[in-house]
């Protein structure tokens, strides 16, 4: 890091965001995989958004797109804490959650997580046209992309 360069924002994690957009953090997130064995009795499922590729409009449960913590630094969908919390929330809130894992700092300019989170809302909104045909079955079938929340 050039010592002349200014921060832009430090926080009380230790996170420093820099004037040219990169950022440094001090902390690394456990990962946890997808699962279908669950103590909420909660599937889960890790998918990879393809944009091109829009899946059809069904109506069954309603859909929480959830953008994980950790000031755009740290966290992950698969940190444990994450998942547990979010497979607690599909369960008792009865809706498919949709867990975002965006570019983190510093590995990537701040920017990127900002760009990843506004992708993966257009990927939502893609999903209201009648005509869209998509790869995820099991997405597909089970959500609901008229009722969309995002947390």
């Amino acid at each position: 890091m050039d010592s002349k360069q200014e921060h832009l924002h430090m926080s009380f994690f230790h996170i420093f965001v820099h004037t040219d957009g990169h950022g440094e953090g001090f902390f690394g997130t456990e990962k946890v995989s997808a699962s279908m064995d669950s103590p909420n009795v909660v599937f889960s499922k890790d998918v990879v958004i393809v944009p091109e590729k829009d899946p059809p409009l069904k109506q069954t449960k309603s859909s929480l797109f959830y953008y994980h913590g950790g000031g755009l630094f740290m966290g992950s969908p698969f940190c444990s804490t994450y998942h547990n919390y979010i497979g607690s929330l599909s369960a008792k809130a009865n809706v498919i959650v949709v867990s975002i894992d965006y570019r983190l700092a510093p590995e990537h300019l701040v920017a990127a997580a900002y760009e990843d989170s506004w992708a993966a809302l257009k990927w939502v909104a893609s999903h209201f046209k009648i005509s869209a045909h998509g790869y995820e079955t099991w997405l597909n079938t089970r959500a609901n992309f008229t009722c969309v929340f995002t947390r």
